[in-house]
């Protein structure tokens, strides 16, 4: 089964480009005018020779997701001489911050807000349009297989959207949610986080799809079951994209039938594991490499599709809850748990 990965858990990453959706930070940049350095939340992280790197970059992360405006990072003695290079990552993997004070022993970073005044409903918008592109990607057919480095190097928009959900959420359950927000924004924070995290982990699948996908190809599979798992995957982007829609719907009858629909389409999930697995065309029995590889592509379909129904179900929630929905559909009790019963 694959390992699922969490939010801010990754090991120390690759220094990938920023995102053209964000503004470079600047490395001369100062701290704004209006903010008083005794209100700035501050986080405070050791980092000493003895300490890996790849955790120093997990705190470093922990302590963005808590909406700190400031982080300092101290040593017993003098910073190890992969502080600087750890930072650099970290700052381009979040997409803001600067250096604001350096020394032989600390490291002072501020300037993280850049996304701060971002409504989650534009941030999700952002976060869902990569994965759903990430996702189309992986089942395109390109003339050449797709590098399995690039996969990996282009997950960091991902990441950034996705740490910028968390971010707000928690600044928000702290009392600093922007004013002047619209009522989408305003209602369920939490929802927004659940979303985000299901995104998050489509993208991670999108990723297996593209590489194992490529692999089954260079199996040289029949063409009938090549268009099959094609027009599947296209059911799934399909979804992912109305799923998407439903966190600006207010009608609880639309986000049922998208809870409807996902049922089905890891029900198909599971006979196309029969077909391409068990009665393959012309009794044919395919290569270990053919069954490893498209198993992995299974897998993670079905696992696409009940992350978007996971995003239907907060849909739903915010259905409900809106003003809006006062002279909508009202469900019943049965299709409250209905809808929640435990994934397989």
């Amino acid at each position: 089964m694959m390992q699922e990965s969490k939010t801010g858990s990754g090991v120390l990453p690759r220094a990938a480009p920023k995102s053209p959706l964000v503004p470079p930070a600047s490395p001369t940049a100062v701290e704004p005018a209006w903010r008083d350095p005794l209100t700035l939340t501050s986080r405070s992280i050791e980092f000493d020779e003895d300490s890996l790197p790849e955790h120093f970059f997990r705190q470093l992360v922990a302590a963005y997701l808590s909406g700190a405006d400031e982080i300092t990072i101290e040593s017993r003695a003098r910073l190890p001489k992969a502080a600087p290079a750890v930072v650099q990552i970290f700052l381009g993997r979040i997409g803001t911050g600067v250096v604001y004070r350096e020394g032989a022993g600390q490291f002072v970073i501020r300037g993280l807000d850049a996304f701060d005044h971002h409504q989650f409903s534009s941030m999700t918008r952002h976060l869902g349009e990569a994965v759903l592109e990430r996702l189309r990607l992986a089942g395109s057919d390109p003339s050449a297989p797709i590098a399995e480095g690039k996969w990996e190097a282009e997950d960091d928009s991902i990441d950034r959207w996705a740490w910028a959900v968390h971010r707000q959420v928690v600044r928000c359950w702290e009392g600093r949610c922007p004013e002047g927000w619209a009522d989408e924004d305003r209602i369920d924070p939490i929802g927004w986080l659940e979303a985000s995290r299901a995104l998050e982990r489509i993208g991670d699948h999108a990723v297996a799809i593209g590489i194992h996908a490529g692999r089954w190809k260079a199996t040289q599979p029949p063409e009938s079951e090549r268009a099959l798992l094609a027009a599947f995957h296209g059911q799934a982007c399909d979804y992912l994209a109305n799923t998407l829609g439903l966190l600006g719907e207010t009608q609880i009858s639309v986000a049922n039938s998208l809870l409807d629909q996902g049922e089905a389409l890891r029900e198909t999930t599971r006979t196309l594991v029969d077909r391409l697995l068990v009665s393959r065309e012309g009794s044919t029995v395919p290569s270990p490499a053919a069954v490893v590889a498209i198993g992995w592509v299974l897998h993670s379909l079905e696992r696409v599709i009940a992350y978007a129904t996971d995003i239907a179900e907060v849909g739903l929630d915010r259905a409900v809850a809106m003003p809006s929905s006062a002279s909508s559909q009202t469900p019943s009790f049965n299709q409250g748990h209905e809808r929640r019963k435990p994934k397989q």
